[in-house]
């Protein structure tokens, strides 16, 4: 084991900086929570990646994003801060924040949400970039349930077209898309071409010729069918009167033979027919869905985001799967530049409150550095703390997942989809959780259930307002496409003294789905945090914090400078001589804790763990690699090294 004095040094600063650390965390996070300082590099960092406000309008308002955003009666995205030390802080951090604009604006970012997964970054994109050009939902639903009768009853399937057409002709509301379902309906009771019917006719004729004299008769039908070829509507007219009067030729001998023939014949004109129909219908439904007919139409405002989408599309090659993981990774690349911003913008405000703390409460990293040097007794306690901190779970600090999707075959990749608003949840937060299964899936209704005794869930965010009525486990309908989906909510059922990593269990009534675990952290809420953190850091026995002039308890807490003075105003030289060497640790003690809680985390675990490691055993020599000798005349094979090795 290493017993360094200098490396427990290292271990007890390391430790003492995670926790002042974790206290500017505390308060920094307070006031990113109220000024939304997340949600508005966000709003700014997609105008940038989108390069249209439009599109980022347009995506926040997607049910998908929407259900990311924090809710805004009743609920704090950072805890209730209504009341104690923290008051007035927060009540001063909101007058500088930017003000709501309207019920449902996203007041340039502020009510929108602080993060969004990539896979729903991804989803909703796409759904924004087809929305424009995709059919009414009432007209596509009409449709594709036509398409379902028609592999029950064929044949009035165009009796069902031309009353749906009807009425959708009428239907006001449908005025945008009457031109394309004017188009569709041409397409589908397309007018005869007499070139094309041609060779039917002549088919026709050739087996009426050859039908017995005695059922001759029967095909009077068939010769006004010929007679009237060219005065058919369209060509599902023409086939229904040929199929009719087919149908009039026995089918039993001695005109079988020929009633087959022209059954046969009937088959092969497919125009008019319902299987052609049923193809027209599928294509158009599809064509509106079409990703590359969306932005071959797109609005003129958005042609530099059609510019940044197209080369994705194209090293898709047409596969919507592969062009959504590369929207994704497009994603994480804008991301990473959002974050850089937001880094940059908060390590000033880490250093700043760091340096606020550090003066308040006596924080000096050079008085802090001699003490652990001078005094084994403290040295050792700190690094045992430091040691058993090192190796609790600290969920917070090991970034928590917002996003979770379960495997179910190689066919089906992620068939189920759960993603959180926040990572984390405390007492008087709420977490919405958007539940997505695959659109192959089978999947009707989703349960989620609370694996936690402190995690209560239920299907509104407000309603019942009090949390101790919400549930341990709820059930929600699958909606048919992703615009419609509907979050679940989380809440603390009470606060919590200690961050702990509670999960949830998604399942749906697909067999071929297995159960989704979902985990939430846990957290205090940040005056508990603040107070827990305070009061541990007090209790170190280094000399943090001031003491009063007449305080005479025992103590390592440094007096107040202005004890020094005699009372006539002149101060001890010892004590001026000490002030900037106060000062100097002060601004390392800021500077330390501007890298953040994560980094002085993962400095402690690595430096605790080369202390546990120890010196590594010594190696034994190599013994001397054996060279090959030539072979003397007469030696066999394998016998030079021998007579060598004896020799030696």
């Amino acid at each position: 084991m290493f017993n360094s004095p200098i490396l427990d040094v290292a271990i007890g600063l390391t430790f003492i900086f995670l926790m002042l650390s974790l206290l500017v965390s505390a308060v920094c996070e307070m006031i990113a929570g109220v000024m939304k300082w997340r949600a508005e590099h966000l709003w700014m960092g997609l105008e940038r990646l989108l390069q249209s406000e439009a599109a980022r309008d347009a995506l926040y308002n997607h049910p998908l994003i929407r259900g990311l955003a924090p809710l805004r009666a009743g609920t704090s995205a950072i805890g209730v801060v209504t009341g104690g030390r923290f008051a007035r802080l927060a009540q001063f951090a909101r007058t500088l924040s930017r003000p709501s604009v309207g019920g449902t604006g996203w007041s340039g970012g502020h009510n929108g949400p602080s993060y969004i997964p990539s896979k729903t970054f991804a989803l909703a994109l796409i759904d924004v970039i087809r929305q424009p050009h995709e059919i009414v939902a009432g007209v596509r639903t009409r449709l594709e349930s036509l398409v379902d009768d028609a592999t029950r009853n064929p044949s009035a399937l165009f009796v069902s077209l031309e009353k749906a057409f009807e009425e959708f002709s009428n239907d006001e509301s449908l005025k945008p898309i009457h031109a394309r379902l004017a188009a569709l309906r041409e397409r589908l009771f397309a007018a005869v071409d007499p070139a094309v019917v041609a060779p039917v006719r002549t088919q026709v004729q050739d087996l009426i010729d050859r039908l017995p004299e005695a059922d001759r008769a029967a095909a009077s039908r068939l010769r006004e069918w010929i007679e009237n070829l060219g005065r058919a509507a369209n060509y599902v007219e023409l086939r229904r009167d040929l199929e009719t009067a087919v149908a009039l030729i026995p089918s039993g001998p001695p005109a079988g033979d020929i009633r087959r023939a022209l059954d046969d014949v009937v088959n092969r004109l497919t125009l008019g027919s319902p299987d052609a129909a049923v193809r027209e219908l599928q294509s158009f439904i599809s064509s509106s869905k079409d990703v590359r007919a969306a932005l071959d139409r797109a609005d003129e405002s958005l042609t530099d985001l059609v510019g940044s989408l197209t080369p994705l599309l194209d090293e898709a090659a047409g596969d919507i799967d592969r062009f959504r993981e590369n929207i994704e990774m497009w994603f994480d690349d804008g991301m990473d530049r959002v974050a850089g911003w937001y880094k940059r913008h908060t390590v000033m405000w880490q250093a700043g409150i760091g340096l606020a703390l550090a003066v308040a409460m006596n924080v000096d990293a050079l008085l802090i550095t001699r003490t652990l040097w001078r005094d084994p007794a403290v040295r050792q306690s700190i690094v045992s703390q430091a040691q058993a901190a090192a190796n609790e779970p600290h969920p917070s600090l090991e970034r928590p997942r917002r996003e979770f999707s379960v495997v179910a075959s190689a066919q089906n990749p992620s068939p189920l989809t759960a993603t959180l608003s926040a990572p984390e949840v405390s007492a008087g937060t709420t977490v919405s959780m958007a539940i997505v299964p695959a659109a192959s899936a089978n999947a009707r209704q989703v349960q989620v259930e609370s694996q936690s005794a402190y995690l209560v869930l239920n299907l509104e965010p407000n309603q019942p307002a009090e949390t101790d009525k919400w549930q341990s486990s709820v059930t929600r309908d699958v909606p048919g496409n992703s615009v419609d989906v509907k979050p679940v909510y989380v809440r603390l059922k009470s606060n919590v003294k200690t961050e702990s990593l509670e999960s949830l269990r998604v399942t749906v009534n697909d067999p071929t789905i297995p159960p989704l675990a979902v985990s939430v952290v846990a957290k205090p809420t940040s005056e508990d945090q603040f107070d827990a953190l305070r009061t541990k850091i007090e209790t170190l026995g280094l000399p943090i914090g001031w003491r009063a002039c007449d305080d005479k308890t025992a103590g390592v807490a440094t007096p107040f400078l202005w004890c020094a003075s005699d009372g006539s105003g002149r101060w001890e030289w010892t004590v001026l001589m000490a002030v900037p060497g106060m000062l100097l640790g002060w601004l390392i003690t800021a500077a330390a804790v501007s890298l953040g809680a994560p980094f002085w985390f993962d400095t402690l675990k690595r430096v605790v763990s080369v202390r546990s490691a120890g010196k590594a055993p010594e190696e034994r020599p190599l013994a001397p690699k054996d060279v090959p000798q030539p072979r003397e005349p007469g030696q066999r094979p394998g016998e030079a090294g021998a007579v060598n090795s004896r020799k030696a």
